[in-house]
């Protein structure tokens, strides 16, 4: 029974070929195909440093730590949406920090806070 050898172009071929075949598309993907690699949306990141009761209403100190700008004008309390307010301005630019102010109206559910 003969054994073949196999020569050592097919050798050094199916040694190289991966490597070229990866250097291509590490080229494509860092290249053209860029765009690849950034998909998705950004999502807003939004942290509540301080909350304060005081009287009537709810105080929170708001930053955002996200990468986008946010415009808030609602809040969620008690699992409820109502509408509220930033001062000076509803928009809420990156790494930015502001207050939040919700005026309780006297109803049952914002007493329960």
């Amino acid at each position: 029974m003969e054994v073949k050898r196999s020569s050592k172009t097919k050798t050094a071929a199916s040694v190289i070929i991966p490597f070229i075949l990866l250097a291509v598309m590490i080229g494509y993907v860092f290249g053209p195909g860029s765009e690849l690699i950034g998909f998705g949306v950004v999502i807003p990141e939004i942290s509540i440093e301080k909350v304060e009761f005081v009287d009537s209403e709810i105080i929170a100190t708001v930053r955002n730590t996200g990468p986008i700008a946010v415009d808030v004008v609602m809040a969620d309390i008690n699992d409820r949406i109502y509408p509220a307010a930033l001062n000076p301005t509803s928009i809420l630019n990156d790494l930015s920090q502001q207050l939040l102010e919700y005026h309780l109206n006297g109803t049952r559910e914002s007493r329960m806070l």
